[in-house]
């Protein structure tokens, strides 16, 4: 079963913070990442699927990692990742 945008979004901001997802998104404001998780925005098709994909990789790191590693992970999937830092 496929989780929904809102939980999707909700479950990657609360592990992995507002500024990482934003930049996994391609979202310039974090403010959006608050809006997809709350329900009351919905992620273009195209950012959804990245997003379920992000999903995906912290459910199965999840099993094997703590929050730290897990982080470090997703950040060295992109270097620019430690350079970027959306709008609050």
């Amino acid at each position: 079963m496929r989780l929904g945008p809102a939980r999707v979004s909700a479950e990657l901001l609360e592990a992995l913070g507002p500024t990482l997802v934003a930049v996994m998104a391609g979202v310039n404001d974090v403010k959006t990442v608050s809006e997809w998780a709350k329900g009351t925005r919905s992620p273009a098709k195209e950012t959804l699927d990245r997003l379920r994909t992000a999903h995906l990789a912290l459910s199965i790191l999840r099993d094997r990692e703590d929050l730290e590693t897990i982080k470090a992970w997703f950040r060295g999937m992109n270097p620019l990742l430690e350079r970027t830092n959306p709008r609050p």
